[in-house]
């Protein structure tokens, strides 16, 4: 009997010995990666007392390779194996990370390298991140995809949550570059992990094209397959609404409703909770209902959005409080399902070109809806704006709801 079989018949995933041992280098991976996020421009603000703008541009390089390498790291994905694609990244950004507290000290610290540092890291995160989604399928049996993508999804928010906190902690304790050292060997025993996982792994072979054909064969099977074509256009539609609504929300509750900065962040971290109370329910709520489930957590984003630009008077705060919980929880709902639904149609040599371009696709669409939104409240004003957002995501709603996504109960059908 196999790994895969075994754990699916005697306890779910968490009898899965391959999908243990992945979802604990993925945990501690995203554990690393948020624990980064953080550490590398509290480096640069309390080692090199470094100004505003640098921290922005550190903040660019972290982030830029979403947009810049998520189709190169598909095409690797698709054109070598996986498992080791993963132990590569994973030491990769142990060893560059590692550079930060050396370079503390031997008093070579700089801005520059900082941001070196940062889209290096950042680089690999991509990859490791495209990589995995792809992998999973090749671990687990397409009707423990569900399972798999919420226990991960639930690790990831978790981490979200408490990597900040402990991250900001350790920083006071043991200062931001040995906090860096931390994160690198958080990363080795991530890819100690991933480098026992035992599964028979091939490369499907694909006809070789031109290297810009190769590029984008991925958005091509995105748009010639219907259930794809139908969630990335949802997706897009999510993306700019939610980009929107991030532009104007704190700027909403400071200058409209002139909370404090505590306030702000308490009704923040709900949503945080919200996202943990999603990601568990996920896998149960969508077994047999994966595409009605992508579509009701669509919907409850939009009611949670629009919730939040109705905020009024002496129930502001419960009003908001409810939204961002809606929200909250949607999402992890909404990425596992589509996830899942992902993996299980896509075809196996295209899979690691077809998440890359969901993945520009999802975070892409953010700082356009972000522009968006820095521009509306001239014309709409504030709460205008983050009311126009949520009902903005409504169209996600109609779309998905008048697609095939709504016939599709589970993997099989």
């Amino acid at each position: 009997m196999s790994d895969a079989t075994a754990g699916s018949k005697t306890g779910g995933l968490w009898r899965h010995g391959n999908f243990m041992r992945l979802w604990t280098g993925q945990a501690v991976s995203d554990f690393g990666g948020e624990i980064t996020q953080l550490a590398l421009p509290l480096t640069a603000i309390f080692v090199l007392n470094a100004p505003v703008w640098q921290v922005g541009l550190l903040r660019a390089a972290t982030a830029a390779p979403l947009l810049l390498f998520s189709i190169p790291a598909g095409m690797l994905a698709d054109r070598l194996r996986r498992r080791p694609i993963l132990i590569v990244s994973d030491l990769a950004r142990a060893v560059v990370l590692a550079v930060v507290p050396l370079a503390a000290v031997l008093h070579v610290l700089s801005i520059g390298l900082l941001v070196v540092v940062g889209l290096v890291a950042g680089t690999f995160n991509v990859l490791f991140l495209v990589t995995y989604q792809a992998f999973l399928p090749t671990v687990v049996t397409p009707d423990a995809l569900v399972e798999g993508n919420s226990k991960l999804q639930t690790t990831g928010a978790i981490a979200e949550v408490a990597a900040p906190s402990a991250g900001g902690a350790l920083i006071q304790w043991l200062t931001a570059p040995i906090v860096v050292l931390l994160d690198a060997l958080s990363f080795l025993f991530s890819a100690f992990m991933i480098s026992r996982v035992r599964v028979e792994e091939t490369v499907v072979a694909a006809p070789r094209r031109a290297l810009l054909a190769d590029l984008l064969v991925g958005w091509r099977h995105l748009v010639a397959h219907p259930l794809l074509r139908a969630i990335a256009v949802g997706s897009t539609i999510m993306g700019i609404f939610f980009g929107v609504q991030q532009t104007v929300l704190i700027l909403f509750m400071t200058r409209t409703l002139h909370y404090s900065a505590l306030a702000i962040g308490l009704i923040l971290a709900v949503g945080s909770v919200g996202a943990i109370v999603g990601a568990v329910a996920s896998g149960r709520v969508g077994r047999n209902a994966l595409g009605p489930t992508l579509i009701a957590a669509t919907l409850l984003n939009a009611i949670g959005g629009t919730l939040l630009g109705t905020t009024t008077g002496a129930l502001a705060v419960p009003v908001l409080v409810l939204g961002q919980f809606l929200v909250g929880a949607s999402f992890p709902m909404y990425f596992v399902q589509q996830t899942s639904l992902r993996q299980a149609v896509s075809p196996p040599e295209y899979l690691g070109r077809i998440t890359a371009a969901f993945a520009m696709i999802t975070w892409g669409m953010i700082p356009i809806g972000a522009l968006i939104g820095g521009l509306l409240p001239s014309f709409l004003g504030l709460q205008a704006t983050l009311l126009l957002g949520g009902l903005g995501k409504l169209l996600a709603v109609a779309w998905l709801w008048f697609s095939p996504v709504r016939q599709v109960r589970s993997i099989e059908t």
